[in-house]
């Protein structure tokens, strides 16, 4: 096909989007074609969208069609449309049908072989080109022009050049597979590709026309960033001689000019110009004067005489755009000024605290001399939209709990986040940001060749310009903390003594200005970005749409952000990252393009929200705000120490024979009582009490879904929730009598009722979800005879039903299998009827999910594993159990098959040598990293210990050889490397561990054992009142924490189990004593 005939194909009619096809498409016609009520092609949708229908719907209300009308339009059909209605359409035929007599070579200051594919973004090049001598020919007298088009062409080249990497190397793989390509080397190969597909303007349509969204979005990415450095040029000029009097420097010709950030907005992003002698300034697309107000703020400070004075910078606001004074990185000159720097940094805290700022993380601060220089302010008074008003939870201790969250310095991202497995992963935070950073990256290999390929990588690239350097060694915060903290009380002081002048100078300065606001992870938008450039998307504008359409799963959690979400994809579909403005005095949201707004977007104002945070300032919150500080620099450098101390440790377990046998405490029990009742009291002085007086929380460290350590609010769950702690008070309370333990575990019941009752609970197993409820009510109600709390866990019980279909986990720990459990105990408890029937769903659900393989089967219970894994928390261990313990009462053997099937799949991952079951389970999403991650570990969560548990609790239900083999096994290895003193908690520490030998020797009457249990018990007993009463919890870092199994409930709880050895073992989910 001619040119011409190609940009006349109506191929092009695929790169549209569901919203645009909407406009041109034929529904009558279409209708008249397929008049069925059959649904062809929403089912991708449905299997997204979980096949929640009610959500599906409101996908579809967004595009103002019926469903019927969506499912027409979501083909990926081609279809007759005039091209030329549409500007990238036109904008693609100039490109490839001009006459365009460029010489590119003369416009190219880089190494083009580092480029692979170059030759792809040529046609996009000359047009650029073209259009810059052009347009930018009026200024030649002023500027240098040739020079800043070849600068241009450079940041083109690279947006274009990765646009399509992905696509050019996919087709030269294929070509190459399918033996489609000649020459005798792998470069000669790469040539005839290049040769073939890409040396004229002809055979690059023909391959754009097989990818139409890739040619859109190439397209419009070339114009956007040319249009927007033109735009720059010109105001550059018409701004020169202000420029050159406000920032007192002379500009000559450019030198250079860099990207600084990402794009948004149709291509517009901050530049920095470089000049002669050394001068560079930023320009910014945005409106300063929220900028240039904080520079005003800081002189106010000044004035105030503040302990360390605050250095102002230059800003030239032009009201849409502004020009910003460069701040140059610079060491300081004595100890002394490190001192005067992190001071600064802790006045810093607490100013960006009041002014509600946000991502104030480590790129957005330069270390100039012994002043921290903020240099982009876009994000102070960052508003949070909207939740979900939870009536139900009004005056709650969660409510209470995430206010002092949402309103405290850790929302400004100057504290550190604090990884679990900091070696992969870096911390951002603008205070104590690491040096080195791990980013991931994507590695180009076998360049030029027909080998070529995109690797999935992690480098290391130094980020130190937020921290201060004396005489070339960069000064972490480590030691400084005292210096932050008399930098954070000055200011605060000074702030908390001047309210109101305080409050009436930022109202005066900020009133009316728009802010950015973050409504979503900007990590989340560069994945959807980057996932959408693979091949299979760009074919098809609706194939685009649909991997966009993974944010509209928000509106189960958030059914407010519907239209927020409509906003999020117009941008992504352009190739942006999402942007969000909002007026501080207002409660609107407004677009990236400044014309669409989400109306009462926010629950109140920035500006009145500043002015609380300034009235709450006091004794109780200057403490609560600095051990947010404290505790979160000093947990970073704990971790990076206490990493290789612990990994030594790990080698070295603690054994009976290095015990003093005196330290024996069978026969002085109650010392365990006595030390669970320190715990409690303890646990209770950190307790948050809700304003109704009926609930509880608590704001301690715990670990996010990705491994990051956080503060996090304690809520219903029974692993690190209020659930398991209710079960160490409840049976505290039975034990000694006392009246407030008792009260203690009836705010945890009303905590987690009520939260389930709020819809704040998703998950229905026993150990994250819903059944938590159910295993504590049923204990305190058979415990203190409450038939009140049998009624609501009933209530819970028939909630629980519809989540158990969905239920994709299946584990013990977050699946199915420990409802199954629960259930089946409540049945013999309680007889309620929807117990047992519910307790056979799961069982049909588990058989029906089950895993074949030739040594029994599994279940996948992770998304980064593609295999059964063993063990109690995640693997068959668990799940064999739950089946077991409902073929106990249903006698149905299919269930006991399933889980004798489990059993023999998980022993043929036992490893005679390491005595131990095969630990496979994976941490790293990137293959290449996931053989790195096997271990061989002994806990209750992974390894002998849990899997050990697992099988003493399946004696009672089947008495086989090879489970009490397993035991045997477990019970050895546990007693020979399972206690190693780095922490004492239930999931993967030593007292979790314990439990599998307490068990045991109640089991099978050994007294032995039982003797191994109260030596090893007194040990740690005594090792912690050596340490302070300091019970190492299961978080890196083993700061003392609330939560069952990571934490001190579970560990006084264990301690109770020793003192009193018919308190049901939590750890296998044992129901409520005869």
């Amino acid at each position: 096909m001619s040119i011409k005939d190609l940009i006349k194909d109506n191929r092009w009619s695929n790169a549209l989007y569901i919203s645009e096809k909407i406009k041109y498409y034929n529904f009558e016609n279409k209708k008249i074609q397929d008049n069925t009520d059959e649904f062809k092609n929403i089912g991708k949708w449905m299997k997204l969208f979980k096949n929640d229908k009610e959500l599906m719907m409101k996908r579809v209300d967004a595009e103002g069609i019926s469903l019927k009308e969506f499912d027409m339009v979501a083909d990926e059909l081609p279809f007759d449309v005039n091209n030329t209605n549409f500007i990238w359409h036109k904008d693609l035929t100039d490109i490839f049908t001009e006459e365009n007599n460029i010489c590119i070579d003369d416009y190219i200051m880089f190494n083009k072989d580092e480029l692979p594919f170059f030759e792809f973004a040529v046609p996009f090049l000359k047009r650029s080109i073209m259009v810059m001598k052009e347009r930018l020919n009026f200024f030649k007298d002023q500027l240098d022009i040739d020079t800043i088009i070849k600068i241009a062409v450079g940041l083109i080249t690279e947006a274009v050049v990765s646009m399509g990497l992905k696509t050019l190397t996919y087709e030269l793989t294929s070509r190459r597979i399918n033996g489609k390509l000649k020459g005798d080397t792998r470069e000669d190969r790469y040539d005839y590709f290049v040769k073939t597909n890409l040396d004229s303007n002809e055979s690059i349509l023909k391959l754009l026309i097989e990818y139409p969204v890739l040619a859109r979005l190439t397209v419009e990415n070339a114009v956007g960033i040319t249009e927007n450095i033109i735009n720059v040029i010109e105001t550059l000029v018409n701004d020169k001689e202000e420029i050159e009097s406000y920032f007192n420097i002379k500009i000559d010709n450019i030198r250079g000019m860099e990207n600084m950030g990402d794009l948004h907005d149709g291509g517009k992003c901050v530049l920095r110009f470089n000049f002669a002698e050394g001068i560079n300034i930023l320009y910014k697309p945005r409106d300063l004067s929220i900028d240039e107000s904080f520079q005003k703020l800081l002189e106010w400070f000044n004035e105030k005489g503040i302990e360390k004075d605050f250095k102002t910078m230059k800003v030239l606001n032009k009201g849409t755009y502004g020009w910003q004074e460069f701040m140059k990185y610079e060491e300081v000159s004595s100890n002394e000024k490190i001192n005067n720097f992190f001071e600064r940094q802790g006045e810093y805290i607490a100013l960006l605290h009041i002014l509600n700022g946000a991502d104030m993380h480590c790129e957005n601060i330069i270390a100039n001399g012994e002043y921290p220089v903020f240099v982009d302010l876009e994000s102070l008074f960052h508003n949070e939209i909207s939740l979900r008003d939870d009536i139900a939870l009004s005056g709650s201790a969660v409510t209470k709990a995430e206010k002092y969250i949402k309103e405290s310095v850790l929302k400004t991202a100057m504290l550190p986040v604090l990884d679990a497995n900091f070696l992969y992963d870096s911390d951002i935070s603008g205070i104590a940001g690491d040096i080195d950073q791990v980013l991931n990256m994507y590695d180009i290999q076998n360049k030029n060749t027909d080998e070529i390929k995109i690797v999935r990588t992690k480098i290391t690239v130094n980020s130190s310009n937020h921290l201060p350097s004396l005489n070339g060694e960069i000064i972490i915060p480590k030691m400084y903390v005292d210096n932050i903290k008399s930098g954070f009380t000055t200011c605060y002081d000074l702030m908390r003594r001047n309210k109101e002048e305080l409050a009436h100078v930022i109202k005066s300065l900020f009133s009316g200005k728009n802010v950015r606001t973050i409504i979503r992870s900007t990590l989340v938008y560069r994945t959807l970005l980057e996932a959408s450039s693979h091949p299979k998307y760009l074919r098809n504008g609706i194939s685009r749409n649909y991997i966009f359409d993974y944010l509209w799963l928000v509106l189960k959690v958030e059914p407010d952000r519907m239209q927020s979400i409509t906003y999020e994809i117009e941008d992504l579909l352009r190739g942006d990252i999402p942007l969000f403005r909002a007026g501080i005095n207002n409660k609107d949201l407004i677009n990236s393009n400044g014309i669409g707004s989400v109306k009462d977007a926010f629950n109140n104002d920035a500006m009145s929200k500043s002015i609380d945070l300034i009235n709450s300032l006091s004794d109780d919150d200057f403490q609560r705000q600095w051990d947010f500080i404290e505790t979160t620099i000093n947990t970073k450098y704990f971790l990076k120490e206490s990493f290789e101390s612990e990994k030594a440790q790990d080698e070295a377990a603690v054994t009976l024979d290095k015990i003093d046998k005196s330290l024996n405490y069978e026969v002085k029990k109650s010392a365990f009582l006595k030390e669970a009742e320190r715990i409690a009291e303890s646990i209770m002085s950190s307790a948050i009490i809700g304003d109704d007086e009926r609930s509880i929380s608590w704001i301690n460290l715990g670990m996010n879904p990705d491994e990051k350590i956080e503060f996090k609010i304690v809520k219903s769950e029974f692993y690190n929730g209020v659930t398991g702690i209710g079960m160490f008070y409840a049976y505290l309370a039975k034990e000694t009598g006392t009246q407030k333990y008792k009260d203690i575990c009836e705010k945890c019941i009303n905590t987690s009722y009520d939260l389930i009752m709020a819809g704040r609970v998703d998950n229905i197993s026993a150990f994250m979800g819903m059944s938590a409820f159910v295993y504590l009510a049923m204990h305190v109600a058979k415990l203190f005879n409450r038939e009140d709390l049998i009624k609501k866990a009933e209530e819970v019980i028939d909630l629980i039903e519809t989540g158990i279909e969905d239920d994709d986990h299946f584990d013990i720990m977050a699946g199915c299998s420990s409802t199954l459990i629960v259930c089946v105990d409540f049945y013999k408890n309680f007889h309620y009827e929807k117990a047992l029937e519910l307790a056979r769903k799961c069982g049909d659900h588990l058989v029906k999910k089950s895993v074949k393989s030739e040594k029994g089967v599994g279940w996948i219970t992770s998304k980064l594993n593609n295999y059964p894994i063993a063990g109690m928390a995640h693997g068959n261990a668990g799940i064999a159990l739950s089946l077991m313990t409902l073929y106990d009462l249903t006698k149905d053997d299919k269930y006991l098959n399933i889980a004798n099937e489990a059993i023999a799949y998980e022993n043929s991952l036992y490893d005679e040598a390491e005595m131990n079951w095969k630990d496979l389970r994976s941490f790293d999403k990137d293959e290449a990293n996931r053989e790195k991650d096997k271990k061989n570990v002994s806990y209750w969560c992974n390894g002998a210990p849990g899997i050990g548990m697992s099988r003493v609790a399946m004696l009672k239900y089947c008495d086989s050889a090879i489970i009490k083999n397993d035991v045997r096994n477990s019970v050895q290895k546990t007693i020979n490397e399972g206690f190693k003193q780095i922490n004492y908690c239930l999931c993967h520490g030593d007292l979790g561990s314990l439990e599998l030998i307490l068990l045991a020797a109640e089991k099978m009457n050994d007294k032995e054992l039982k003797n191994f249990v109260y030596t090893m018990g007194g040990y740690m007993l005594d090792s912690v009142n050596k340490d302070n009463g300091n019970w190492k919890s299961g978080i890196p870092g083993r700061v003392q924490i609330p939560n069952f199994m990571l934490g001190l409930s579970g560990i006084g709880y264990e301690l109770l189990r020793l003192y009193n050895n018919e308190i049901p073992s939590a750890l296998i989910l044992e129901g409520p004593a005869a």
